[in-house]
């Protein structure tokens, strides 16, 4: 209401002046009330403008009923009266406390980022109480808590916060920094969650984040995604079922974390999948699994711990696309770096084992060991221990290896050691050097890789070391051998080769398969069928000059041979060209004078010599100036 303001009166002696006066001011009152609000409810009672109460209370207000009435600071307080209503098709209208009730954060109970440990301690603890009883998750709002008393949950609780570097628990104490112990009711905790938060190690705290079931106990369905986990003493997180409850961990999702000191899962059951993390630490990283429990899938980490990364035992594993390079020294406890042990049906693919630097190395990169059976390795880069790459005890049985990529030294150095021998493998290229070499049964494909200075032995495994069918290629890719230095492939003890003692490549670019009959025989089949190679012969006589060349081709033992003379003076004399290698028997080497005459040519050779005598076809020495001769032909190497 705008402010009222009469005229006076001036004399009742001006009847018509006075009453004018009158008249205005009767309607200025009337107007002034009619822009008020009635106490009884008189219409109109609405306002038409904002009303400005200029720092004033408005008091004794009743609750609201209506989303349109004013809310009071005890209707605030009590959440009891207000409500909330979701935007959106279909939302319900609830009541402030039981929305602001949804999840309980620990600010709700007293913790203070940055402040007192021991207070924050009471605080935090008392907020998992609460929402233990409430079966609601625990919030960590933004901010660094430290607490020194170990949380230990007598059930599970969900946790989240608003990221693994915004809400952070700072444990300052000593033992474990979060315990949860799932009761024993026989009812499984299913959908337990931790996400988005740190638990850091301020003090001298051995286990970051404990599952530990008791007897009859179960935790299933349970998702740890973006969360991080500080590195404690003994590992910054476990899964423990020393009981060997029956499932009891199943259906499990622990992804993209980050373990600054390892992850370790004991008797562990179904359905568990640790994928896309980061595992750093001092020490082992393991797992095992309760024996009849199928599906672990262990794919896609960085694990850089300094130990072993072991699966003891695992059934129905997929351990795939992990990088597991060790850069520091190995301080495991079974000397490989990947240790695979009493397990069965696992599958190793697409993983990087590296040992890198000048590092102090385990024995094995891989070790499958105890009764392990049906595993499968194919498309994994190794790097080889001090003593191999992969080592396959004799108790195992059914171990396939595939595609290998393989590191240094694999000229000299084994790719893998004697093994059970059910030991298998396929499409493993093991490369070896100018040396002589014994070649075990886990080898299927051997390379020379170093151009031959010497004729080499090769010595196969025993026939019987190898299944029936049992294949083993050897090819020259790298032209290693040659006529003079060739590779003598030999038999182990008493065996025979194709009913022989040995078999000799000296080709280069040829090859051999051999097929073992799982007892004392094996069946070769070469390929010698190399390139032409270039040789300069050496040519003799009584007197005279001249130029030469040559090339062959080694098919078996067959010699190609194409000779070209070209006499720059006459010749007397006896007139002989050499062979590139003895002949086995006497062999006559046919050709033509194509520069003059164009008379017919032939070479005569003589058993284990290499030695031509060249003649024209009338039983004469070539003698003219300018002659061309062309020798061309083959014999039987020596």
């Amino acid at each position: 209401m705008t402010k009222v303001t009469l005229n006076n009166v001036g004399s009742l002696i001006d009847a018509t002046t006075a009453q004018t006066t009158i008249n205005n001011n009767n309607t200025t009152i009337q107007t002034a009330f009619d822009n008020t609000l009635s106490r009884d409810g008189t219409i109109p009672n609405q306002m038409i403008a904002d009303l400005d109460m200029n720092g004033h209370r408005i008091l004794n207000l009743s609750s609201p009923l209506t989303g349109l009435e004013p809310v009071r600071l005890i209707d605030m307080n009590t959440a009891s009266s207000g409500s909330f209503t979701q935007a959106g098709t279909g939302a319900v209208m609830r009541t402030m406390q039981d929305k602001m009730r949804e999840a309980f954060s620990i600010t709700d109970f007293g913790a203070v980022s940055g402040g007192s440990a021991a207070i924050n301690s009471t605080s935090i603890a008392a907020t998992f109480v609460a929402a233990l009883v409430a079966n609601k998750a625990v919030y960590i709002p933004a901010g660094n808590y430290s607490y020194n008393t170990s949380l230990v949950v007598p059930g599970v609780v969900p946790v989240f916060g608003d990221g693994q570097e915004q809400s952070i628990l700072n444990y300052t104490g000593s033992g474990i920094g979060l315990l949860f112990q799932p009761s024993v009711s026989g009812t499984p905790y299913l959908g337990h969650y931790l996400r988005n938060f740190q638990l850091a190690k301020g003090g001298t705290g051995t286990v970051g984040i404990k599952v530990d079931l008791a007897v009859g106990a179960h935790y299933g369905n349970f998702d740890w995604h973006e969360i991080r986990v500080g590195p404690f003493s003994t590992a910054s997180a476990q899964l423990v079922n020393a009981v060997g409850n029956t499932d009891g961990f199943f259906l499990g999702s622990i992804k993209r974390n980050y373990f600054e000191n390892l992850i370790t899962g004991t008797l562990i059951g179904d359905s568990i999948n640790i994928e896309e993390n980061k595992i750093a630490g001092t020490g082992d990283v393991s797992f095992s699994m309760v024996v009849g429990a199928r599906s672990f899938v262990f794919s896609s980490n960085n694990v850089t711990n300094s130990g072993t990364i072991a699966f003891n035992p695992c059934f129905g594993a997929t351990i795939e696309s992990n990088q597991m390079e060790l850069t520091v020294n190995y301080t495991g406890s079974v000397g490989s770096r990947v240790y695979i042990s009493n397990s069965s049906s696992v599958v190793f693919r697409n993983n990087r084992s590296g040992l890198i630097g000048a590092i102090t190395k385990p024995v094995n990169n891989i070790l499958i060991d105890g009764t392990s059976s049906s595993i499968s390795l194919d498309e994994n880069e190794l790097t080889k221990g001090t003593g191999n790459h992969i080592l396959s005890a004799t108790t195992t049985s059914d171990v396939v290896v595939g595609r290998i990529a393989a590191d240094e030294g694999l000229n000299t150095e084994q790719v893998f050691l004697q093994g059970a021998r059910s030991f298998q493998k396929y499409s493993n290229l093991a490369g070896v050097g100018d040396v002589n070499f014994t070649i075990l049964p886990q080898y299927m494909l051997i390379e020379p890789v170093v151009t031959f200075t010497a004729a080499r032995t090769w010595t196969l495994p025993a026939a019987s070391a190898m299944r029936p069918g049992s294949i083993i290629r050897i090819v020259d890719l790298s032209s290693a051998i040659s006529l003079t230095n060739t590779l003598t492939i030999t038999r182990a003890g008493g065996d025979t080769i194709n009913g022989g003692t040995s078999v000799v490549l000296s080709a280069p670019l040829s090859s051999i398969s051999l097929t073992s009959d799982g007892g004392s025989q094996w069946y070769a089949i070469t390929n010698q069928a190399g390139q032409w190679t270039p040789y300069t012969p050496v040519a003799a006589a009584t007197t005279g000059t001249f130029t030469t060349s040559g090339r062959y081709q080694q098919i078996g033992k067959t010699i190609f041979v194409n000779i070209v003379v070209q006499l720059t003076s006459a010749v007397t004399g006896t007139f002989t060209v050499t062979l590139p290698t003895l002949s086995k028997s006497n062999a006559v080497i046919s050709g033509k004078e194509i520069a003059t005459i164009g008379t017919g040519a032939a070479g005569f050779v003589l058993a284990a010599s290499n030695s031509l005598s060249v003649l024209n076809s009338a039983g004469s020495q070539y003698t003219a100036n300018g002659n061309t001769i062309v020798l061309t032909g083959s014999y039987e190497a020596n």
